[in-house]
């Protein structure tokens, strides 16, 4: 019933996935694109974006595109497809733990509904990134945990560790706190005897073992170095509008309440929708004489808990606070909530006595398992996708059969999206402007600042000298570009206000930019409001008008 539910929500996923043939997942215009160069090596020659989210990408992340790519299977193809998977056997776990703990099947489907409820409200297994497969693996750690399976746990771990290394130190937390516990951890589901025996002795010796080898998986990730250079402290993200409201990666806030409770990167991010996990929220305080037979969730938020004010306090060694949170409490919730709704309605059975009182104890069930299923449907956009679908098919098609080395600037959204649809190198673009490392974000915001500059420039050699010094094989130019609003609606220009700034003068005062004045001449091609300028024209352009008499 579980896997049926979950296949409910996520095959519209797929069948939305399947319907287009521009199609990809926000996250994945920066972490998918790349991994075309497993299919062709000539593509993204020389190109920082690439190499920089290439760096970045755990081995296992990449290696599993790259085994499609070897049998000659588009990796965006199999990231249409994989966020069904992964939901089925993120499910599957949610319900195997759940048993674990509270040895009821009705609990064990009220919280995998639930957990997977809640995993559709984000986009995480619609990225198809590493982080749709930390549900899954992260399931399956607690439960081999629970089970007491130590090859499969330690099998978990490393999984962890190629696919979501963050996370591996949350593991190292539960497993720290379980080392301190005595004895045999107590669970409501009966269990043999000669096993309990084998397993307390056993259990110091297998913990410790679990807890080097998240050692062992951590220490490379902590001595490696990057050609893109270190994290950026939290003293420089300040001096930074990226890191401010409607910034590319907005951290800081002058709500305290939203930075600590609810913020994307930096809240705890209880998940309290559909609202049923807010049953959850009783557990602790109406049966907090069971939690010691909760203790592994009792020390996975607690893991989490400490390792999201340890990665506040040492922002951005550790990324993002709420990485640490969002994930887990979405777990820890999700069977609290459902073992709560569990107890309340069997305290309800228990207590009726009349034939209306069992009617009543009767009709909230159905109303439960009918809220539970309906909600969904109440929803404006669920499940979250977040797809992008690309709007300008002849414009990818031109492109792709231009030379693979080419380089494309410009300052249009639709950039964006040109190295996933037209497999082809940009200068540079919002989407890809991430700004967590010192050397890459140093690259990204010189490029930025350049291409903002030439794009407005009047003088026509320095338009030129952009040219030849980014070796720039075409512009693509938005007609509305050369509008004030354009620029104050734009949040990537935005994030450069002193530029802005010059070049809103400029405009208000009638100076026409070099680059208008080729939109004719040098134009290749035009989709729309988008022009394609020829760089090499815009050169020889320029170049003949400066011999000629």
């Amino acid at each position: 019933m579980s896997l049926a539910f979950t296949s409910f929500y996520s095959l519209p996923v797929v069948s939305e996935a399947l319907g287009h043939q521009y199609l990809i997942s926000d996250d994945g215009r920066q972490h998918l694109f790349w991994m075309r160069q497993f299919l062709d090596a000539q593509l993204f020659p020389n190109d920082s974006i690439a190499d920089y989210f290439q760096s970045v990408s755990p081995i296992g992340y990449a290696s599993f595109y790259r085994i499609f790519a070897a049998l000659g299977i588009d990796p965006l193809d199999v990231a249409r497809i994989v966020p069904l998977p992964l939901a089925l056997i993120a499910a599957s776990y949610a319900f195997w733990l759940t048993l674990e703990f509270f040895p009821i099947p009705s609990a064990g489907f009220l919280s995998s509904v639930l957990f997977v409820q809640n995993l559709w409200m984000r986009d995480d297994l619609a990225s198809a990134s590493a982080r749709a497969f930390l549900s899954p693996l992260f399931l399956a750690f607690l439960y081999y945990l629970s089970r007491r399976n130590f090859l499969l746990t330690l099998i978990t771990i490393v999984g962890l560790g190629v696919f979501y290394p963050q996370y591996v130190l949350v593991c190292a937390g539960v497993l720290c706190l379980l080392n301190f516990t005595p004895g045999v951890l107590p669970s409501l589901k009966p269990r043999n005897t000669k096993r309990l025996k084998d397993f307390s002795s056993e259990r110091g010796l297998e913990i410790k073992i679990s807890l080097i080898l998240c050692i062992a998986i951590l220490i490379p990730y902590a001595l490696q170095s990057s050609e893109f250079g270190t994290a950026l402290t939290l003293a420089e993200a300040r001096h930074l509008p990226e890191f401010y409201p409607g910034g590319r990666t907005a951290y800081f806030s002058t709500d305290v309440g939203r930075f600590w409770l609810s913020g994307s990167r930096t809240g705890l991010q209880i998940p309290l929708d559909p609202p049923l996990l807010c049953a959850g929220l009783l557990f602790p305080v109406l049966a907090w004489h069971w939690l010691k037979y909760f203790r592994i969730l009792f020390y996975l938020f607690l893991s989490s808990i400490g390792l999201f004010f340890l990665a506040h306090l040492f922002a951005f060694r550790l990324h993002l606070p709420s990485r640490y949170t969002q994930h887990s409490l979405r777990i820890v919730m999700a069977i609290f909530a459902a073992t709560m709704l569990i107890i309340i309605l069997d305290w309800g059975l228990r207590c009726a006595r009349t034939k209306i009182t069992r009617w009543l104890v009767g009709l909230g069930v159905v109303a439960i398992f009918g809220y539970l299923a309906l909600y969904p449907f109440s929803l404006g956009n669920y499940p979250k996708t977040n797809y992008i679908v690309g709007s300008h098919p002849r414009l990818y098609e031109f492109f792709q059969k231009q030379p693979k080395d080419v380089l494309i600037a410009s300052l249009a959204p639709e950039a964006n999206n040109l190295p996933a649809f037209a497999q082809r190198s940009i200068l540079v673009g919002y989407e890809y402007a991430i700004p967590f490392h010192r050397g890459y974000y140093q690259i990204v915001r010189q490029r930025s600042i350049d291409l903002l500059k030439a794009h407005y420039t009047q003088n026509l050699e320095d338009l030129r000298n952009f040219i030849e010094t980014y070796k720039t094989d075409f512009f693509i130019v938005d007609l509305q570009a050369f509008s004030q609003n354009y620029l104050i609606e734009s949040r990537w220009i935005r994030s450069y206000p002193r530029e802005v700034e010059a070049i809103q003068q400029q405009l208000k005062a009638g100076e026409r930019p070099a680059l208008q004045q080729f939109l004719e001449t040098c134009r290749d091609f035009q989709s729309e409001n988008l022009v394609v300028v020829a760089g090499s024209c815009m050169v020889r352009t320029e170049l003949e008008s400066v011999v000629s008499p």
